[in-house]
């Protein structure tokens, strides 16, 4: 029989396991209209995801701080970890920004570590369609959403 992994969300059960990372800048006030970015909403998103995917959510990580600057951010930390560790076979980010706004400094940390998905952005790195080329300037994690980004090393 194959193994079940239970979703600490919701408590539905699937064949595979991911983690959720979530990242807000600065809190926000309940009727501020930018919560759509809220890390609950991110968190909600990528629960919507996991399912649609056959994923389990095992952990969310969240933090409230800046993705550039050199802040402690330690839920990050601990997830990156995590991923080193091989705790989690997949990592889901509402997008890169979210994620890191320091460009492959960051990313590179967690490619090919597991299967990475950053969601707003339309990548996935189990499609060769998202690993041509690798953002890897600042400025790819810093600029606006327009057309989805393409990119990820290649190989594993």
């Amino acid at each position: 029989m194959a193994t079940e992994f239970t979703c600490t969300l919701c408590g539905r059960t699937e064949a595979q396991q991911v983690d959720l990372y979530a990242r807000k800048s600065k809190r926000l006030r309940d009727d501020d209209h930018r919560r759509e970015q809220s890390t609950d909403a991110q968190t909600e998103q990528g629960h919507r995801w996991s399912h649609r995917h056959g994923y389990a959510v095992r952990r969310v990580w969240k933090d409230i701080a800046s993705g550039y600057k050199n802040v402690k951010r330690s839920d990050f930390d601990r997830a990156l970890r995590a991923l080193a560790a091989g705790e989690v076979p997949a990592f889901w980010a509402y997008a890169i920004d979210r994620f890191s706004r320091k460009g492959a400094e960051d990313l590179l940390k967690v490619i090919g570590k597991a299967r990475v998905i950053f969601d707003m952005d339309g990548l996935d790195s189990n499609e060769p369609r998202d690993r041509p080329e690798c953002p890897l300037s600042r400025s790819s994690a810093r600029a606006p959403r327009t057309p989805p980004l393409r990119g990820w090393p290649q190989g594993s």
